[in-house]
């Protein structure tokens, strides 16, 4: 083996090293990269998930196709050396130079562009889209879906002109914001990248991005907009009778229908404390008031079909048997993290 190029050894313990970076960093995360592109501000949003780990170390395991496999062994120290496959070494070496950076591409990410189709050294037959990094460091990603997602990780400091090389002159751009929330999330609440020197206090946003984040503690100037954006949205068709409220035969439940066509089930409930509950999860799963969704849980108690699911029990015992049955409601806090 050539001394320059990385031994199994070496290989395997950094394997064990970044797939831990992966986990704590990107790993089920969405990234929104919001850039200037010509005079517009627009963005990409991108998914990671444990199967994308392995593809961005340029290192195969023999024995094994899994990808999320692959990815679990490492995160667990469950690597077999012996097994360590190396069938482009120095590919791989570069790819180690930068993984540091990559695994954190969220932060370390300053431009982004695309892929203009050129091929240079070990690199000649590099398939990808959009690239998204700093001068030295990026990953390359392919539309899937939604979504980009990460299907390549370069050190571009072997490139001439470094990542500029790779991006095509009427597409590149600086990245001016960088976002990242859980894939589970509906709004991006951590800001994690401002490009050097920009004013947050002139920005402006469009409506489209505004809707997906909620940072409050960055744009304050910005509030009275996406209060405004989001009471348009609440007010599309927010009275109780643009629901539909259907009994479902046989079960202690009834749907919720708005005029999407977007339909929810609720086991039901008995006494005030138990609609409260109810009217929240309504409020909740159709961005309605409080109050709209208590009408529209009155609808649905007024309707004869349900007025025997709704009578009291006066059994304790069988009072205690039913609220057992019933959803249980969680409201889940949002914790907004301040780390740029």
């Amino acid at each position: 083996m050539n001394d320059d190029n990385l031994s199994n050894a070496t290989i395997l313990s950094k394997l064990i090293q970044y797939a831990k970076m992966y986990r704590d960093n990107l790993e089920n995360k969405n990234i929104l990269f919001v850039f200037k592109d010509d005079k517009d501000v627009d963005y990409i949003e991108t998914e990671f998930l444990a199967k994308n780990f392995q593809h961005l170390t340029g290192v195969k395991y023999r024995g094994l196709k899994d990808t999320v496999k692959f990815y679990e062994l490492c995160l667990d120290s469950k690597l077999e050396e012996h097994k360590i496959k190396q069938t482009k070494p120095l590919l791989i070496k570069l790819k180690f130079n930068v993984l540091s950076q990559t695994m954190k591409i969220h932060k370390t990410a300053n431009m982004i562009g695309s892929y203009n189709g050129n091929s240079y050294s070990i690199y000649s037959d590099l398939e990808t889209k959009k690239l998204a990094g700093s001068q030295n460091a990026c990953l390359g990603f392919i539309p899937i879906g939604d979504y980009f997602i990460p299907n390549t990780n370069l050190d571009t400091s072997i490139f001439p002109n470094k990542l500029k090389y790779l991006l095509r002159e009427d597409d590149r751009s600086p990245i001016l914001l960088t976002f990242r929330k859980n894939i589970e999330d509906k709004q991006y609440t951590e800001l994690t990248h401002v490009m050097k020197k920009l004013d947050l206090q002139t920005l402006k946003l469009p409506k489209e991005i505004l809707e997906k984040i909620n940072v409050p503690e960055f744009f304050p100037q910005k509030n009275e907009m996406v209060t405004k954006i989001l009471n348009e949205k609440q007010n599309v068709a927010k009275t109780a009778e643009d629901f539909d409220v259907n009994r479902l035969v046989g079960e202690h439940a009834f749907t919720v229908r708005d005029k999407d066509n977007t339909s929810k089930k609720y086991k039901i409930l008995h006494g005030d404390e138990h609609e409260e509950v109810i009217a929240r999860q309504i409020a909740s799963d159709f961005n309605v008031s409080e109050e709209i969704a208590k009408d529209i849980f009155s609808n649905a108690i007024e309707k004869n079909a349900l007025e025997d699911e709704v009578k009291q029990d006066t059994s304790t015992t069988t009072k205690t048997k039913n609220i057992d049955n019933y959803k249980d409601f969680e409201e889940d806090g949002q914790e907004f993290t301040n780390d740029v």
